[in-house]
Formats: C-alpha cells, sequence, structure tokens
C-alpha cells in the first residue's frame, strides 16, 4: 500500500499552462523511454512514485508507447489503479492521439474524427481512468479539413473523456489556426508541447510559445536534455551504452556523432554550470524555464539518481544577466523532425 509524502508539494515549484487552472510541476514525467515492457514494471513503478514523492504531478503519456504500443499507458495505468488514485485530484495526466504509430492501417494517424474518437476510448481502457486531464492532438494533419479535427476533439471533452485540449509539434502558424476553432467551439484549451532545448532553437524563430501563449495556453518543453546529449556523459568523446540518446533525435548514435562542435558546446555549458555549482543537465533545463510561458519541461528518466539529477535544477533556476550572455547565440541549430 502506498502512501505518499506529506511533504511531497513543498519539493516542488509548480507554473500554471498559460491563463487557464492547471498548474504543473516545473519538472514532469515522460514515460517514452524505458516504460516500455510488462519486464520494466518494478523501475517504472519506483521512478513514478518517487517522482510523486517528490511533488511531480504531471505524467506524460500517448496511445503510441511501448512495446507493443500501448503498453506504456498499460503499465501507468496499474500504477494508478494500486497506488495512485487515492490522489487522482491532484495528479495530471496526459495522453496523444493522431500521432505515428507503426500500423500500415490507412487511418493510423492524423487527425480523423473516427480516428480520434477511436484512440481516445483505448487509452482511458488501458490507463483505467474515466478521462485524462490534458489530451493531445500530436502532428497538424494537412490533408484534411481542421475543422474536423477540431470537432473531434470537441466531442471528446463534450463525453467527459478530457477536460482539456492541447497541441504537441504544431507550428506558430498551425496552432493559431486550431486554437481558434477550438475557442469558437468552447474548448477548454490549455496550450501545447514543443522539442525545445538549448541544442534545438527552432521554436524560437517560430514564436510558437507566444502564440499559444495568446490563445491562454502555456508551454511544455520536451527533449530539453536532447535524450542525453546535454549532460556531462558526453563532454569527452565516449559514448555510453547505457541510457544513451536514441534514434528519434539521432539514427544512431556512434562515437563521431560527439562531435567537436557539441563537446565545445557542453564545455562552455559546463564552465557557466560550475560556477552555478549545476550539472549540464540541470543548467539545460533551466535555461528552457527561464521562460516563463514554459510551464515544464518533460523529462525521462531510467534510474532514480536521474531523476533527482533532474530535480535538483531547481536549487538555482534563475540567471544573472552575464550568464545569458555568455550562454546566448552559440549553441549548433538543428533542424526539428516532425
Amino acid at each position: 500500500m502506498f502512501n505518499a509524502d506529506a511533504g511531497r508539494s513543498r519539493r516542488m515549484l509548480y507554473r500554471r499552462m498559460g491563463s487557464t487552472g492547471i498548474k504543473v510541476s516545473v519538472v514532469s514525467l515522460g514515460l517514452k523511454y524505458n516504460f516500455n515492457t510488462p519486464q520494466e514494471f518494478k523501475s517504472c513503478r519506483e521512478i513514478v512514485l518517487t517522482a510523486f514523492n517528490n511533488g511531480i504531478n504531471y505524467f506524460d503519456l500517448a496511445g503510441n508507447f511501448g512495446e507493443p504500443e500501448g503498453m506504456t499507458e498499460e503499465l501507468f495505468g496499474k500504477i494508478m489503479q494500486d497506488d495512485l488514485m487515492p490522489y487522482r485530484d491532484e495528479i495530471v495526466i496526459s495522453t496523444k492521439v493522431g500521432g505515428r504509430t507503426l500500423s500500415d492501417a490507412p487511418m493510423s494517424e492524423g487527425g480523423s474524427r473516427k480516428l480520434i474518437l477511436s484512440q481516445i476510448d483505448k487509452s482511458l481502457a488501458r490507463l483505467k481512468v474515466p478521462y485524462v486531464d490534458i489530451l493531445f492532438h500530436e502532428n497538424y494533419d494537412h490533408d484534411i479539413n481542421p475543422e474536423e479535427t477540431a470537432l473531434a476533439l470537441a466531442e471528446v471533452v463534450k463525453q467527459g473523456k478530457a477536460l482539456y485540449i492541447g497541441l504537441t509539434n504544431y507550428t506558430s502558424l498551425e496552432a493559431r489556426r486550431m486554437a481558434d476553432l477550438l475557442k469558437k467551439l468552447d474548448v477548454p484549451f490549455v496550450g501545447g508541447q514543443i522539442r525545445y532545448s538549448y541544442l534545438i532553437r527552432d521554436p524560437e524563430d517560430d514564436g510558437v510559445v507566444d502564440t499559444l501563449f495568446e490563445f491562454g495556453g502555456g508551454t511544455m518543453a520536451y527533449q530539453s536534455l536532447a535524450q542525453g546529449l546535454l549532460t556531462n556523459k558526453y563532454i569527452n568523446q565516449d559514448v555510453p551504452k547505457e541510457c544513451r540518446a536514441t534514434k528519434d533525435f539521432i539514427p544512431t548514435l556512434n562515437k563521431e556523432d560527439v562531435t567537436e562542435e557539441l563537446r565545445g558546446t557542453l564545455t562552455k555549458l559546463n564552465i557557466v554550470a560550475a560556477q552555478r555549482a549545476q550539472s549540464i543537465g540541470q543548467i539545460s533545463l533551466a535555461w528552457v524555464l527561464r521562460n516563463q510561458k514554459i510551464a515544464t519541461v518533460v523529462v525521462g528518466v531510467c534510474k532514480i539518481p536521474q531523476l533527482a539529477e533532474n530535480i535538483g535544477v531547481l536549487k538555482k533556476l534563475g540567471f544573472t544577466p552575464d550568464e545569458l550572455r555568455k550562454l546566448d547565440g552559440d549553441a549548433p541549430t538543428k533542424g526539428r523532425k516532425r
């Protein structure tokens, strides 16, 4: 029987998603990696419960996570059912529909009404909850009328299967189109998720964070550690075998991928981080969170010490103007993958 630590909320900082009523921990837990198979359930449970005991209240999932797809939701659903259901009111659960899947079926991804209504039902069954707090639609569907997607998302809210709607991997223009449609349908809009880090600056040029905020939403940043590249592991040319960056960021991470440019960036980060008594990972998370419109960084971990390391960013989030001058403008920019 799990009994949560009474002091958990005092260990965490929370930010509101835009002007909505949703408040999320500034460090949240993404379950895409290392929460894949039934064999990983014990470690999954330990990480989730430790995160919750440290004040993390937001857990990010999707119907296409896991091996087989959907297994991540099943694992988290069991943790909810066995351990966390008494705390459901303070937990923010999200899942996603519309993203890429392994299926070659003709309507296995996109923004169709049929797909959205089918996928949310399957997710709720796996999660063993009657609703999710946030349903994200992943990737704007350019092949259909956006009204169809908006109406389907509105229907999910109307049926009580999601409290808020968000957008994942939308550009500023795409987000504006969809958020405007959702507003006209009186759908509670919570904001969006973007891939954003010290190495990935595309959202700054695109302006999507400001667009989401304009419509009352906040932003969740994921891959803010570039799946491990923005840590002390790669400051030398070694490529660790365990928990290394995965194919979503670099097709196959070899020794040659740890370039002089990357190591130069890490060295610069490390100099400023050491002056702040932080690691490269912590200063990278703090750098993303310097923008108050970004409510949380969604981190993935495979071990408890990694979780503690990420939560440690709370000790120093702010930057001096001099620190920002040292960090600004020199990071390599890599193209965004949709």
